[in-house]
């Protein structure tokens, strides 16, 4: 079954043109071989910092309660684009805060590699009148001495491969993580040829990428595009490229 998923999936990819260009973030300090070049706002602070710590008590019904924790990243580095996400990122945060009902749990994380540094955030979306919640993760990377973003397909090159081998290499892990459980007699995780065709469509328009702390591109996917079940959440591919 395994082989033929990927089979299929290989044929798929000639059907892969153009891929649009998508942004990415991550923390994680590590060690570089390069310094950071552009300046920074607070010369006494990291390249990414915590700027708003906030914990909320969460409570659904009386008999339960949970510690929701917001740390909000900001990238300290003098630049317009840089400025443009840190005021996204704010504001985002700002109108769930705002919201009574809805809570928001939220961690970050940040690789620099060589010239890059990748900044990856992580939100969870919990609410008091639903047992579900919703997660999604913002992903950016940044030239480190122009301070500017850098797209999917520079982080591609940077790596000296090729779109077709990225994810021909991301489709051949989708396809490995979505072999259905024997015991589960679902088979709806299962991926049919119709799936596939819905994943290559997809993966096209919304694959964050960045590196991680071995330097190697990383894929984020939501599990929206490679399942059908109850509820959701994100999957990290590390694509040893």
């Amino acid at each position: 079954m395994k082989n033929t998923i990927f089979g299929i999936l290989i044929g798929m990819l000639a059907m892969i043109a153009t891929l649009l260009i998508v942004t990415n973030i991550s923390k994680v300090d590590t060690k570089t071989t390069k310094e950071v070049s552009v300046s920074k706002i607070d010369a006494k602070k990291d390249y990414v910092y915590t700027s708003v710590t906030e914990k909320r008590t969460l409570e659904k019904g009386t008999d339960f309660e949970k510690e929701i924790t917001a740390n909000v990243p900001y990238i300290n580095i003098n630049t317009s684009a840089i400025k443009k996400i840190n005021d996204e990122i704010e504001t985002y945060y700002n109108k769930i805060k705002s919201d009574p009902i809805n809570y928001l749990n939220m961690k970050y994380e940040y690789f620099i590699n060589n010239d890059y540094l990748s900044l990856v955030l992580t939100t969870i979306q919990e609410s008091t009148t639903s047992p579900s919640s919703d997660s999604i993760v913002f992903t950016y990377n940044i030239n480190t001495k122009t301070g500017q973003l850098v797209t999917n397909d520079e982080l591609i090159l940077s790596k000296n491969t090729t779109t077709k081998v990225v994810y021909t290499e991301l489709l051949k892990q989708i396809a490995e993580r979505s072999e259905p459980d024997p015991e589960f007699k679902d088979n709806s995780n299962d991926i049919t040829l119709d799936r596939i065709k819905a994943i290559v469509s997809e993966l096209q328009i919304s694959t964050p990428m960045y590196l991680n702390d071995k330097g190697n591109l990383s894929a984020i996917v939501d599990t929206e595009i490679t399942t059908i079940q109850n509820g959701r959440y994100i999957e990290k591919y590390d694509l040893g490229l």
